[in-house]
């Protein structure tokens, strides 16, 4: 089957992905296990997420309810972002070092690229209005 999707989409050299990680939704049955097995298999860390994780099934299993609620958030953050002039990632990383009962962050890099994007990152200073703002986008309205 050289040259078919499936065969092209099968391993990571013939996708023209480096990749290291993923995050596989529904990854504890069906396709999303599949998918999240054939990931692992070849060699990359997969956070396995689901509503029910398998903790013995493929990769790091992760509880997550991802509902459209979920999704306004992180289509709120970006317009959050692009307001600023700023980037998502800064909105996480400057915001989370902007709250006041934060020392430090530490972000995961597999690359100097991304150590250096994390660090400029950090480098975005949330105002006080800004804070509430975040505040406000990412405190779950009451049940």
């Amino acid at each position: 089957m050289e040259g078919s999707l499936t065969h092209a989409a099968s391993r990571p050299e013939d996708r023209g992905t480096a990749a290291k990680a993923a995050v596989v939704t529904g990854a504890a049955s069906g396709i999303g296990r599949a998918v999240a097995a054939r990931l692992a298999q070849d060699g990359i860390d997969v956070l396995a997420v689901d509503l029910h994780p398998d903790a013995d099934g493929p990769g790091t299993p992760h509880e997550a309810d991802l509902t459209d609620a979920v999704f306004d958030v992180v289509e709120a953050l970006t317009s959050f972002a692009t307001e600023r002039g700023v980037e998502l990632l800064d909105v996480a990383i400057g915001g989370l070092a902007g709250q006041p009962s934060v020392a430090s962050v530490i972000a995961g890099a597999t690359s100097r690229a991304q150590v250096e994007r994390n660090v400029r990152a950090g480098s975005w200073t949330p105002t006080p209005d800004d804070l509430a703002q975040l505040e406000k986008i990412t405190t779950p309205p009451a049940e």
